[in-house]
């Protein structure tokens, strides 16, 4: 009866390494940092995602933002960008200039390849409006800070600015 079962498993050898390219789901990958690979053939993050990208297996472009006024001088695109481009990642991570929430759903939101954004002042309370599920930080406190794709349109919004607060008592 064992013939009757297939399971594809990558290949733990050099020659293995397409296999190991070509399966999406817990490809077993090494950090460039250790010591020594855990297996033969087995890839790091970065050489994996390189090949994958060879291969036009690339995970998809995604725009992340901030909005809010004033963005202009935000870190956040620098930081996003920096850690993006270390893993390969094509991403792009921009401030977005907005006084007004209703601006986001047409420069950001409505755009098919929105993969996240950081709300800030004026918008936070305002960017609840844009949401069609909250969690429950983001219910109790009335605004949100994070706005998460759910797919269809649809967005999830959380706060996260309560979690640094007690670091600064």
């Amino acid at each position: 009866e064992l013939a009757a079962v297939c399971l594809p498993t990558p290949c733990h050898t050099p020659a293995g390494k397409l296999s190991r390219v070509l399966n999406e789901v817990m490809t077993p990958v090494s950090h460039a940092k250790l010591p020594s690979k855990a297996a033969p053939g087995q890839l790091s993050v970065l050489e994996l995602v390189s090949l994958r990208g060879a291969q036009g297996m690339a995970a998809p472009k995604l725009r992340f933002a901030i909005l809010g006024t004033p963005v202009g001088k935000s870190p956040s695109p620098a930081m996003h960008n920096a850690a993006f481009g270390a893993h390969l990642l094509a991403h792009n991570y921009e401030a977005i200039e907005m006084s007004n929430v209703a601006d986001a759903r047409a420069q950001l939101l409505d755009d098919p390849h929105f993969g996240g954004a950081n709300v800030t002042i004026p918008l936070k309370e305002h960017a609840v409006s844009l949401c069609a599920e909250l969690s429950r930080a983001a219910k109790r406190i009335g605004a949100v800070n994070t706005l998460i794709p759910l797919g269809n349109g649809r967005i999830r919004g959380d706060n996260t600015d309560w979690l640094g607060i007690p670091a600064c008592l």
